[in-house]
């Protein structure tokens, strides 16, 4: 896992595939993005794959552990000070702690948590000395972490209580009403209100870069892989789709303007 320092706090820093077929999405999502994976041995958790873009690990895999026939899916970590006061924060504001406080040997401490509409995320803190922030994202990172919630007015006041985050609303040029959250200042992720007729539950979706978003989109539906938001242009911002891997696990690309 990537190691985020004091100044990322309330910011998404690492994101995690959980799948039943491990080997599978691992081939899918090192051919879509020529991500390269390092297995480590994890014991009785299992084996656990960093993900890499060049020499920067941006994501984890691996299999599901204690559950079956659960959907898989992308949980996206964020950065917090203290990783049992936060989920602690999530349940008394009606979130639920759904993994409690769990060492990561060598590295940190994390817990997920569910907010009151149903959407779950991670929140992480590094155990030891916390090195620089990494640079800006380029070409197979994510950048952008994306909230889809039936009640984006009852969740705006859960991760402020929850990240200390606050809620700016609207980019006219969206086409619809969205919200950007911030963290002391810095934009930290996005929300919108979920479509009507949404097959799916709440969700974080998190956002890989790439060089062109009609060919990553097309080479995904190759890899066995689902175009669920074909490529559509944000005006001013670039392009963009949002994508399926072949165990049904969401995920978004983005590429700015040439």
């Amino acid at each position: 896992m990537a190691e985020p320092d004091a100044t990322s706090r309330g910011t998404f820093v690492w994101r995690e595939i959980m799948s039943e077929d491990p080997a599978r999405t691992i081939e899918f999502y090192t051919r879509l993005f020529g991500w390269t994976a390092e297995e480590t041995d994890m014991g009785d958790q299992g084996t656990y794959t960093v993900l890499k873009a060049g020499d920067r690990a941006v994501a984890g895999a691996m299999g599901h552990v204690g559950e079956s026939h659960v959907p898989a899916y992308w949980l996206a970590y964020v950065s917090v000070a203290d990783v049992d006061e936060a989920a602690a924060r999530a349940a008394a504001s009606g979130g639920a702690v759904l993994v409690p406080g769990t060492d990561i040997p060598d590295m940190g401490r994390f817990a997920v948590v569910r907010d009151p509409q149903g959407a779950f995320v991670a929140v992480y803190a590094h155990g030891g000395e916390e090195p620089p922030p990494p640079g800006e994202p380029g070409a197979g990172e994510f950048c952008w972490d994306e909230l889809t919630t039936p009640d984006p007015d009852g969740a705006s006041p859960f991760y402020a209580g929850l990240l200390g985050w606050e809620a700016r609303s609207g980019d006219p040029n969206l086409g619809r009403r969205y919200w950007t959250f911030t963290a002391a200042g810095r934009d930290a992720a996005g929300m919108m209100a979920m479509p009507p007729g949404q097959p799916f539950p709440p969700f974080w979706l998190s956002y890989v870069i790439v060089a062109d978003v009609d060919t990553a989109a097309a080479r995904a539906s190759e890899l066995g892989g689902a175009v669920r938001v074909p490529p559509a242009e944000i005006p001013g911002l670039g392009h963009f789709a949002v994508l399926a891997d072949p165990h049904g696990a969401l995920f978004g690309i983005f590429a700015a303007p040439a």
